[in-house]
């Protein structure tokens, strides 16, 4: 008898090659004298060969099949310091539950499970044993949803399916619709038992799951091609910026001296115990744009608005005043507007513009004088201008009449002196809140008044007398000027005029808010969950009108990371 070769084998391939007219690969007929299947699942392979005395000889083969990392593309900002690229080893256990498959009495889900379930007595279930590269955090999850409500239990060292609670690590039930998800710090070296299983008994169907390492750091090599060449780098997260090995592999990678050489690159990544199973990946560095930014109008006169422009990006924030888009802004002085432009990446650019505001500008009177003979009369006298005043000296004196006419009786020679206002700019002043009577911790009510005139809020700011936490400033305008009901479990209509949530400034925050006379103001505003109450009945005072601080119905926390809970409902 003949003495056959053994096959030899590479993976993902089968090949056999000996002295043999036939081969059966796993009970498959092959012809040739070398062959190279193509095997769908990782297993123990029998290759039988037959030759002409009808004399057979067979040979066993191992295959393992890699799984392909996870590489998501990555996008950054131009001149970003650090670029990161990572990967995720996997790992895939799928299978079919069917009558054929065994069964038993699966534990109910906990980390770990202590007792069995009196719904799943006898189910079906399949076992995956699996080894991780490193030490980490790993997840489970399925990649379909399956015909059966599905259930995992995760076991150490060795399963058995009648002692179902020895060596249970972590037992799931319907954490992602009706499949489980199990997360487990796992040791490398260690050997595990994923064991897929249903909720009640009788249930079949076929299953596919994935373990991903998140986020440790699997030993994966990366490349510049798709196959063959040398790894430029083993480190996960992976930084090509200005990498040695990187811009040595020449073409478009030797412009990766630093993130601002725009443009995409491709890299491949591999476990490292597989180092020709590649996963493709594009690290796309957004092109620098910049943002211009301009005012409709600048100088302008004090009172006057001008609008804010920019172009360049697609949205635009304005600060002073967390303004966005084009807004209107009416400063009392001259102020710096800075913008910052986002793009479709999120990335950022800023600029600024000056807006000048010029001193009202008053008009000189132009004064038409009269007289009478002796010994006197009615005198008639006229001058030009918005509001004239008439006195009888030129500093000082006492205030003769108020109007563009003034016609005196006059006995003797009399000179009166007139000026005029065009309108009366009031500086900026702090409104100061009455004194804190006590604290609360958690919601906040806050206040609202009725503006006695036109004034602009400049800026606001959280007192530190209850904390010294992030400033949570919420500014809002009732609509149709129509005051909110008293303690109630809602409220009117109302826009926001200015939020800041989390702000760690420490001062004063610069906003720009128009105020109209008998506009309907809401202001809420805590440090932290920390806010002040004081007693009621207080009041305020705004270009000297008394004003009335009244508490609003609405009740609820508005610091929490950014959200708007309270814009969500009318509270």
């Amino acid at each position: 008898m003949q003495i056959l070769e053994l096959p030899f084998v590479a993976i993902h391939r089968l090949h056999y090659k000996g002295g043999a007219n036939t081969y059966t690969w796993n009970g498959i007929p092959t012809l040739g004298s070398d062959t190279v299947l193509n095997p769908a699942t990782a297993g123990t392979y029998t290759v039988v060969g037959v030759d002409a005395n009808n004399c057979s000889a067979s040979s066993n083969v191992t295959l393992n099949i890699a799984n392909l990392p996870i590489a998501p593309n990555v996008i950054v900002c131009p001149g970003s310091a650090l670029v990161e690229l990572s990967a995720s080893v996997v790992q895939n256990f799928s299978g079919n539950l069917s009558p054929a498959s065994p069964t038993w009495n699966r534990p109910v889900a906990a980390t770990p499970p202590t007792v069995l379930s009196g719904i799943g007595t006898s189910v079906y279930y399949a076992t995956h044993t699996f080894t991780v590269p490193v030490t980490g955090n790993y997840t489970i999850t399925s990649l379909i949803n399956s015909p059966f409500d599905g259930f995992g239990v995760l076991y150490q060292n060795s399963f058995n399916p009648l002692t179902p609670l020895v060596n249970a690590i972590t037992a799931s039930d319907d954490v992602i619709g009706d499949e489980p998800e199990i997360t487990a710090v796992l040791t490398a070296g260690t050997t595990y038992i994923y064991v897929h299983t249903t909720f009640d008994n009788g249930e079949t169907g076929a299953y596919q799951m994935q373990m991903t390492a998140t986020p440790s750091s699997p030993p994966v090599l990366w490349f510049t091609q798709a196959s063959g060449g040398v790894s430029v780098d083993g480190s996960n997260p992976f930084n090509p910026i200005n990498d040695p090995e990187v811009l040595a592999s020449g073409g478009v990678y030797a412009n990766l001296t630093s993130s601002s050489a725009a443009g995409s690159y491709d890299f491949w990544v591999a476990d490292a115990s597989s180092p020709d199973c590649r996963t493709q990946m594009t690290l796309t560095i957004s092109p620098a744009f910049t943002v211009t930014a301009s005012a409709s109008a600048t100088p302008i006169c004090m009172g006057s608005s001008t609008t804010l422009n920019a172009s360049g990006a697609t949205t635009y924030t304005w600060m002073p005043g967390s303004l966005s888009g084009s807004p209107s802004v009416m400063p009392l002085v001259n102020t710096t507007y800075t913008v910052t432009g986002t793009d479709g990446a999120g990335c950022t650019a800023t600029n600024t513009v000056d807006v000048v505001v010029n001193p009202a500008s008053i008009n000189t009177p132009t004064v038409v004088d009269d007289s009478t003979c002796a010994p006197g009369g009615v005198v008639n006298l006229s001058a030009t201008g918005t509001v004239v005043n008439w006195y009888d000296a030129l500093t000082g004196g006492t205030l003769v009449n108020t109007g563009n006419n003034f016609s005196p009786n006059i006995s003797n020679t009399e000179t009166y002196y007139v000026d005029n206002s065009d309108q009366t700019i009031v500086g900026p002043f702090a409104v100061t809140m009455p004194a804190q009577t006590g604290t609360f911790t958690g919601n906040v009510r806050g206040y609202f008044f009725i503006a006695p005139n036109d004034f602009v809020i400049t800026s606001l700011f959280v007192p530190t007398t209850a904390s010294s936490g992030d400033q949570n400033i919420a500014v809002v305008k009732f609509t149709n000027n129509v005051p909110p009901p008293l303690f109630s479990a809602t409220t009117n209509a109302f826009t926001v005029e200015f939020l800041t949530q989390n702000n760690p400034t420490a001062g004063y925050i610069p906003v720009n808010i128009p105020v109209l006379a008998g506009e309907v103001i809401g202001i809420l505003g805590t440090r932290n969950t920390v806010n002040s109450y004081s007693n009621a009945g207080n009041t305020i005072t705004i270009n000297g009108s008394t004003v009335n601080l009244t508490r609003l119905g609405m009740q609820f926390s508005f610091n929490n990371n950014g959200t708007t809970r309270f814009m969500d409902r009318e509270l």
